[in-house]
């Protein structure tokens, strides 16, 4: 198997050794390989243009106004998921449970998937009031306040929680591009 995921911590470095460990730990305790197809049903061969995130979100209330084609392929206990087709581009479709642990636990299954490209669906709340639901935002850094992801370094320390997330300029950059040529406001 290869590991095609990049894993991002909060102070930008990657540690793929710490990623290896958890996964050999997930493989050796449980006797699965296939995270993906035995949680999720997904085929963690297939060439999907994303693989969607989102939790609580199901993908009917998200794509209403698209046309687009959506298969549930597996319900369970606090997760479904599904395969779409949106404008002839498939794409996986995971609806999580809320919360940080929930999500790590789904992103450490596309380890071993040839997916390129994860997009995240959430909700946050917002501390302006001129900020609508619905209204797409590009933060200028985000407050960590989970702890799920402290287990993602090998020194645990409370010092990272509640550390400042700031986002990468190039992908702030693309995503303002690309909402400006649709007509999409951003705040």
């Amino acid at each position: 198997m290869i590991l095609r995921i990049k894993v991002y911590l909060r102070n930008g470095e990657i540690d793929l050794d710490l990623y290896n460990k958890i996964k050999f730990d997930m493989e050796k305790f449980s006797g699965c390989t296939d995270f993906l197809y035995t949680i999720y049903g997904l085929d963690a061969n297939e060439d999907y243009d994303a693989i969607i995130l989102a939790p609580s979100w199901n993908p009917e209330k998200i794509f209403k106004n698209f046309n687009a084609k959506i298969e549930s392929v597996k319900i369970g206990p606090y997760y479904n998921s599904y395969t779409m087709q949106v404008d002839n581009k498939k794409y996986g479709y995971i609806q999580t449970g809320a919360g940080a642990s929930n999500l790590v636990d789904c992103c450490l299954t596309l380890g071993n998937t040839k997916c390129n490209k994860i997009i995240f669906i959430g909700a946050v709340g917002a501390l302006k009031e001129d900020i609508k639901l619905g209204d797409i935002i590009t933060p200028s850094k985000s407050i960590a306040g989970d702890g799920a992801s402290l287990y993602l370094h090998e020194n645990i320390s409370a010092d990272k929680f509640q550390a400042s997330v700031y986002p990468k300029v190039d992908l702030k950059e693309n995503v303002m591009s690309i909402a400006n040529k649709i007509g999409i406001e951003l705040k």
